[in-house]
């Protein structure tokens, strides 16, 4: 029988952790994951080994933001390399996309009107995104 070994922990500050994501959407970002907690999103690599790297954190402009919900997808860039892409969605009604691969903030999507509780990329056209 295998035996599972803990290998590492992490604490996101003081807040709940509500979500975490690997990355499956591109072979540029493999073995990272994000946790989002309170208004922050942080992007982390899995090492060899079972350690674990910090590679990016966003914090959102709006303190009162709580985010709730991450989904990883891509785009194409003119040379058609994918870049990997975070939507997020919270309390703020606002999906935030982040650029993983550039470090900036892709695009923000005001007016859903009531908190985002879930986002979801099409798994063939991962331009497009839906929320709940």
């Amino acid at each position: 029988m295998a035996r599972y070994v803990l290998k590492n922990t992490l604490q996101e500050g003081k807040k709940a952790v509500w979500s975490v994501a690997f990355n499956f959407a591109c072979k540029e970002h493999k073995d990272t994951f994000v946790a989002i907690s309170a208004n922050r999103a942080t992007v982390y690599k899995c090492e060899p080994g079972g350690g674990i790297t910090l590679l990016q954190a966003y914090v959102d402009i709006n303190r009162e933001e709580e985010f709730y919900t991450v989904k990883w997808t891509t785009k194409l860039t003119d040379a058609s390399k994918a870049e990997s892409l975070l939507l997020l969605g919270g309390n703020g009604s606002v999906l935030r996309v982040i650029n993983v691969s550039s470090g900036a903030l892709e695009w923000s999507a005001p007016g859903h009107g009531a908190p985002i509780n879930d986002v979801a990329a099409h798994p063939l056209r991962p331009h497009i995104a839906i929320t709940a």
